[in-house]
């Protein structure tokens, strides 16, 4: 009886330790490739990545990361999103501006409101992955957002 209750320690032991030497980075997704698109009432809108940057945030020790896209390399339309530094999760994006993205629509417009759905699933130096779809209002007119995706591998990585 001694000899099992000894066996079933150690392996308990075994199985604990395999199971935390195990890092969060170890079992992170993987960057994906960039990829900026949206479809705006069935009309597809694809960006490039053109800045990105992390800037502190005064008085809380946190950091705002700053994503900047244009469509076809042109700066006529573009994006920016705003949130904070390695947060992810549902709906927490706190700006995702989009100006001149039709000859109607020729304002500045930030998409995040209560009809728009996000998921930040990767926020960390190397890259972002996140989704959104839902409805905006642009001077007036009700917008549906579908297939929303921003996908970046950063060219250089953050400094931690």
């Amino acid at each position: 009886m001694k000899i099992k209750c000894t066996l079933w320690i150690m392996s308990m032991f075994f199985v604990s330790t395999i199971l935390l030497s195990c890092s969060e980075d170890d079992q992170a997704e993987a960057c994906r490739d960039t990829e900026i698109s949206m479809k705006i009432n069935g009309e597809l809108h694809t960006y490039h990545n053109s800045g990105t940057g992390i800037d502190m945030i005064w008085g809380t020790g946190g950091h705002e990361l700053t994503l900047w896209f244009d469509r076809d390399g042109s700066a006529s339309e573009n994006m920016i999103l705003k949130m904070r530094y390695k947060k992810t999760g549902h709906n927490v994006i706190d700006a995702l501006m989009l100006d001149r993205f039709d000859a109607n629509h020729t304002g500045g417009y930030n998409l995040i409101n209560d009809n728009l759905e996000t998921y930040v699933k990767i926020n960390r130096p190397t890259c972002f992955y996140a989704t959104f779809s839902g409805k905006f209002i642009a001077d007036g007119e009700e917008m549906t957002v579908t297939d929303g995706i921003i996908s970046v591998t950063y060219d250089e990585p953050f400094s931690e």
